[in-house]
């Protein structure tokens, strides 16, 4: 068993293939997400490693996901332009606010309380 994504050459457990498990009520395909990111608890990492000897389909995603992870975890983080916020706060200041809606009296007292 491969859990770490698809592998052409992986071997499936003998025996039947299972019915796809629900774990703790959820579809196990649901975890893929949760179990690529390891934000998963232990006893269901255990069963959904279960499923994902069987299931390509998960183990496919599995890689995909893992692949946009590591992309985004190597990603910098680019400082702002100097001069950005007070561009942004000076536009905001001159920017008109909305009224309140018609009709709205209730928020408008207690806005004004």
């Amino acid at each position: 068993m491969n859990p770490s994504g698809a592998d052409p050459g992986r071997t499936k457990p003998p025996g039947p293939k299972p019915r796809w498990p629900k774990i703790r009520g959820r579809d196990a395909h649901t975890l893929a997400g949760a179990y690529a990111m390891d934000a998963i608890s232990v006893p269901d990492r255990a069963r959904f490693e279960r499923h994902l000897a069987w299931c390509e389909e998960c183990a496919q995603e599995i890689a995909s996901l893992r692949e946009a992870t590591a992309r985004l975890g190597s990603a910098a983080a680019v400082p702002p332009p100097a001069g950005l916020k007070d561009r942004v706060m000076a536009a905001a200041a001159m920017t008109r606010q909305q009224p309140p809606a018609a009709g709205d009296a209730d928020s408008t007292a207690r806005a004004r309380a």
